[in-house]
């Protein structure tokens, strides 16, 4: 695999999207058929995406080319993972649960494999699909895709006696910019069908490629001209995952990545099978002070990264179904667990309504949700929230379902005592933080 090389030249276009091209480097492609995403949903995200670009001071109409580096990391959790998981609730047709169809989008990948392209990691999902491809001298990326879909999109139609527009005309596609991407970008194809719940026998399984594999320079390792092909075992890979040795409990995976989500708060997730559903964790300086609040493990490199932010001091645990890698972490840090009585966890301090830890971080208890539910509030503006908010998509930020709950109503009520704060940004121990204007949107869900 070749990154991108920042002192080589870059030829850039736009039809919808921008495009950056550069010769010799791996690109990661997302093609989705032509009614994949339903019309609303778009319209709900670019208002999303204008909101988050007017707080940022910047014009709604910024490209992401356009935006400052220190912001891109953001966007792409925030609006281009919002997407994906959108794609993977198989709206539309889903035209490619066919596995004729199927066959017909995996043979194309391959036919001109070690020829024009070298093709590493590939998955055909429902309604879209994934693919790892580093053009060869003498052959552009475009020339590349409208191969695919020109053929895949006459065959298709062809199968299925129906004519018109298949695919979406514009797939995205973005440069990969080091071995360490690629190595996540070939773990996120391998586990996209885990992650859209195909291993439930809902839908019939997806034709997936071999996770591309990088060696000591990194090179993305193509297929046969017949692109030989496996199917998906419905099983999470747990190599990556080796590398958090020690750190694996027996059904939380390790998260890969921490992010900033302002300074002094940190957040990190992983998707997580065995609940079907995001886990996100997160830490607050204090001082010089960190304080973990509903960990789930992280490999080592990203531990590491974590604890250079501060000194590891405390573990918040904010309902009794967080034990998570609580204990892991309260053994390998040597720090105490906070929590409410009755979470029933493990605990060195029971905290409760009103009380101050770590000398600012106000505890308010959320009965009617979680055993021992509870919310934290930082001063600078933060609230930190367990079960029963969440922000997942394609729902966004939502009550905990009432299926979940120990009292419905109590916890409603419960939840708009959190109004009486001055919250900025609002993180939960499922899905991605909110951070602007957090607390007119919880008014307005509490309505």
């Amino acid at each position: 695999m070749n990154a991108l090389n920042p002192r080589s030249y870059i030829q850039r276009s736009r039809r919808s999207l921008p495009h950056w091209r550069q010769e010799g480097v791996t690109y990661f492609i997302t093609g989705r058929t032509a009614d994949a995403l339903p019309a609303e949903k778009l319209h709900w995200l670019r208002d999303e995406l204008h909101i988050w670009l007017r707080a940022h001071g910047l014009p709604v109409n910024t490209r992401p080319a356009e935006l400052p580096p220190a912001l891109l990391p953001e966007y792409y959790r925030r609006f281009r993972m919002t997407l994906e998981k959108w794609l993977d609730q198989g709206f539309g047709e889903c035209r490619l649960k066919d596995p004729r169809a199927t066959q017909i989008v995996g043979n194309a990948f391959g036919h001109f494999t070690g020829e024009r392209y070298q093709l590493g990691s590939w998955v055909v999902m429902p309604n879209h699909y994934h693919v790892l491809v580093t053009p060869l001298p003498g052959f552009t990326l475009g020339a590349i895709l409208n191969s695919w879909m020109s053929f895949t999109a006459k065959e298709i139609n062809k199968l299925h006696g129906r004519s018109g527009q298949f695919w979406q005309h514009e797939p995205y596609d973005h440069i990969v910019r080091n071995g360490e991407r690629l190595r996540k970008l070939g773990r996120y194809v391998a586990e996209n069908p885990a992650k859209a719940k195909l291993a439930r026998g809902r839908v019939p399984p997806r034709w997936h490629a071999a996770p591309a594999a990088s060696g000591a320079s990194g090179g993305v390792k193509g297929g046969s001209a017949t692109c030989p092909a496996r199917r998906w075992s419905g099983k999470p890979r747990s190599g990556v995952d080796a590398a958090a040795a020690g750190w694996q409990t027996p059904w939380v995976l390790s998260a890969e990545e921490i992010q900033q989500v302002c300074d002094g708060l940190w957040f990190w997730q992983r998707f997580q099978p065995s609940v079907k559903v995001d886990c996100s964790s997160c830490a607050i300086r204090v001082g010089a002070k960190l304080i973990l609040v509903d960990p789930i493990p992280l490999v080592a490199e990203a531990l590491e990264e974590l604890s250079a932010f501060g000194e590891i001091a405390g573990i918040v645990a904010t309902n009794g179904n967080h034990d998570r890698a609580v204990e892991k972490m309260r053994k390998r840090f040597g720090v105490p667990v906070f929590a409410h009585a009755a979470a029933g966890l493990e605990i060195d301090h029971a905290v409760g309504n009103g009380d101050v830890i770590f000398g600012q971080i106000e505890v308010i208890e959320i009965p009617g949700a979680g055993p021992g539910e509870i919310a934290l509030f930082d001063p600078r503006g933060w609230m930190v929230v367990g079960d029963a908010l969440t922000n997942l998509e394609p729902d966004g930020l939502a009550l905990l379902p009432a299926k979940y709950c120990a009292d419905e109503d109590e916890m409603r009520a419960s939840l708009r005592k959190l109004l009486r704060f001055p919250i900025e940004v609002l993180t939960f121990a499922h899905g991605l933080p909110l951070v602007s204007r957090a607390r007119p949107r919880l008014e307005s869900l509490l309505a």
